[in-house]
């Protein structure tokens, strides 16, 4: 299940073979059930900090809103944002069987509230099982970056497709710079497969951003930028004496009706 010393050492030093770049990425659902059949939902931590996050969240004097998670992995942002806002009413979505069926045996799941569905992100539309779906706001939490640069594209064209015009997309994922990309550069083994772009250890991807590269993304795919800002953490681990530094990119982009969407990649 993991990658050890699949292939023989290359002529550009850290670059994965090209053959297993595209094996990785046509792999996705595979790894990404993979992923959740070994930790189950343990992975990840409850993200209780969007709603202070992006006030686009918050429990506005009970203003009801529509919300769709692209990407909702095991829940780990739905349900907190649910229990945050009892006016919110979210479709979560995500490619990883596994991970749906363990969002809706969640204690919390109710219809009333939620509706969860199997989806590619990338395929361009959210699954019609859904209905009509005009959010208010769609996130992209610590998903985009999964997604292989050239499907990017698609996958913002369905958050295009199931928000209201002038709906938000609230984003977060990992920039350029960041502690993990550095340790990538560094490994002993080919993590690499393109610009930014990495195959972590369970086989699943990794992409750093950068606020221009991010920026062109999202206008092309039919946004306007609101707000756009990287975020650095230092993490100190005292037992072994390190500093780490994260380093995140936040962004709230504005579906712009007055745009015209580019063809993008993907």
């Amino acid at each position: 299940l993991f990658v050890k010393k699949p292939y023989p050492s290359t002529g550009e030093l850290g670059i994965v073979p090209p053959a297993w770049a595209e094996r990785y990425v046509s792999d996705a659902a595979i790894n990404w059930d993979r992923f959740y059949m070994r930790n189950t939902v343990n992975a990840y931590k409850d993200r209780h900090y969007l709603d202070t996050e992006f006030a686009e969240l918050a429990n506005d004097r009970g203003k009801q809103l529509t919300v769709v998670e692209l990407g909702c992995g095991v829940g780990n942002t739905v349900f907190p944002l649910l229990e945050a806002n009892p006016h919110i009413f979210a479709y979560a979505v995500d490619f990883s069987q596994r991970g749906v069926a363990m969002v809706k045996a969640h204690r919390a799941y109710d219809e009333k509230r939620l509706r969860a569905a199997v989806c590619d992100i990338t395929c361009g539309s959210l699954p019609a099982e859904l209905g009509p779906v005009q959010a208010d706001v769609v996130t992209l939490i610590f998903v985009l970056g999964s997604v292989p640069p050239e499907k990017m594209g698609a996958a913002l064209r369905t958050a295009v497709g199931a928000l209201k015009p002038g709906g938000r997309l609230l984003f977060r994922d990992h920039a350029d710079g960041d502690m993990a990309q550095q340790r990538f550069e560094s490994s002993a083994e080919p993590k690499k497969l393109g610009p930014n772009l990495y195959v972590r250890r369970d086989r699943t991807l990794s992409f750093y951003f950068t606020t221009e590269g991010a920026a062109e993304l999202f206008i092309r795919a039919g946004f306007r930028v609101e707000r756009l800002e990287y975020t650095t953490r230092v993490i100190e681990n005292r037992k072994e004496g390190l500093r780490m530094t994260r380093r995140f990119i936040t962004g709230v982009f504005v579906r712009d009706d007055n745009v015209t969407a580019g063809q993008g990649s993907g």
